[in-house]
């Protein structure tokens, strides 16, 4: 099951498959990017599940939109998405494209939301495995999270001595 049922993305099992696939053919350069979105969870379990399900088809649309098809989209888990990129200086202007669309509060069933965005980047160096590839970007994207109200935050060795 490569699909996430709410999405209709490519979900987690088929960004890992992939990364071992890329990794093997180590002479394609790409970067990983891992997109997180905070404050949109409600106290009302009932409207949290609803409210929830429509904005992460929200922000699915609207990645594939931003996208235009260039590079491969997909859910993650929770409220993380990611994005592989063939170049890396593509990932700089995705991640502040993406930001910029969430810089005003998004409508959703009349609630007005304001979503803060997170963007880890990894840009991939021959010899590292998938998962850790997959741990960088997330490592990334937490320091953007810890850094910013919004933005991103490319990997460097030196986030693993913040850890």
């Amino acid at each position: 099951a490569y699909k996430d049922g709410i999405t209709k993305l490519n979900n987690k099992n088929y960004l890992l498959e992939t990364l071992n696939l890329v990794v093997i053919e180590s002479s394609i350069h790409f970067s990983l990017l891992m997109i997180g979105f905070n404050n949109y969870r409600m106290e009302d379990d009932y409207h949290q599940y609803n409210i929830s399900k429509d904005i992460l088809t929200h922000i699915a649309y609207n990645l594939i939109n931003l996208n235009q098809e260039r590079y491969e989209i997909g859910f993650y888990t929770g409220d993380i998405f990611y994005a592989l990129l063939d170049h890396s200086d593509d990932a700089t202007t995705f991640s502040n494209n993406i930001v910029d669309l969430y810089g005003e509060p998004v409508t959703i069933d009349s609630l007005s939301l304001d979503l803060s965005i997170h963007v880890g980047i990894y840009d991939f160096v021959y010899g590292t495995s998938a998962l850790d590839t997959l741990s960088y970007a997330e490592i990334a994207m937490y320091q953007a999270r810890k850094d910013k109200d919004m933005g991103y935050t490319t990997f460097s060795e030196d986030l693993l001595k913040t850890l």
